[in-house]
């Protein structure tokens, strides 16, 4: 990798950013979390903040994918302290999602796991009103995954049924494949969870062939070990 103190372009920080992207959805993290420090120290030595909030963001992702939930909050506020105090311009015509969007879903799955339930819920909740003022569909869904999944772990099926169908129907709606097998996946969860195991099972089964097959592997641990599999022998077996 080029030494990051040769990169003055800003044009070349959607590089560095998809590079690192391209390794965390396919959970190389090792390799993403060096994409990650290196695209972090190149907009460290711009004035680029809203560049700076993906930069942090990119680490505190690849640190929680990596089980550091307290190094990943660090640099997660790091970002999001940057959105509240200097104004920000959005760069999800540029990244296909809206970074702050992301540092609030992620932050709070790390608060999760760091035992602070209240707060979770609060950065994810503000992840949906962030993505909602922004119009941007792709972004309305990470936030919606990302309160779906919280529910899923505060174990609230109703709650989880009604953001996997908002998901579901925006992905629907705009052709987000990924966004439409999460969906499945979690609202068989929220049916096994409730009065329909069978209906659930089967929907969750069928999320998880196409989840599987997709070749995004960053998220299979939370679907198969920490979350969906322990509600299911049955299901965990099948795969």
């Amino acid at each position: 990798m080029e030494h990051a103190g040769e990169l003055e372009d800003i044009s070349v920080f959607p590089v560095l950013w998809s590079r690192w992207a391209f390794h965390c959805v396919r959970a190389e993290f090792g390799v993403a979390l060096a994409c990650a420090e290196q695209f972090l120290a190149a907009t460290e030595s711009s004035a680029e903040a809203t560049w700076q909030v993906s930069a942090f963001q990119a680490m505190g992702t690849t640190l929680w994918h990596l089980g550091k939930p307290g190094e990943a909050r660090a640099f997660l506020q790091r970002g999001l302290a940057l959105c509240e105090t200097q104004p920000q311009s959005s760069l999800f015509e540029q990244l296909g999602e809206d970074s702050a969007v992301a540092s609030y879903f992620f932050n709070g799955m790390v608060l999760w796991l760091l035992g602070l339930p209240d707060q979770a819920r609060e950065s994810v909740y503000r992840a949906m009103f962030l993505a909602e003022a922004l119009k941007h569909p792709y972004s309305k869904g990470m936030a919606l995954l990302g309160a779906a999944c919280l529910h899923v772990d505060r174990r609230e099926p109703q709650a989880v049924i009604k953001y996997s169908q908002a998901l579901g129907a925006l992905a629907a709606e705009h052709g987000f494949l990924l966004w439409q097998v999460l969906a499945d996946i979690l609202q068989g969860w929220a049916l096994a969870a409730s009065a329909q195991p069978d209906a659930g099972l089967s929907l969750m089964q069928r999320g998880m062939t196409h989840f599987l097959a997709s070749g995004a592997n960053m998220l299979q641990p939370y679907f198969l070990a920490t979350n969906l599999s322990r509600d299911s022998q049955r299901l965990s077996r099948s795969w």
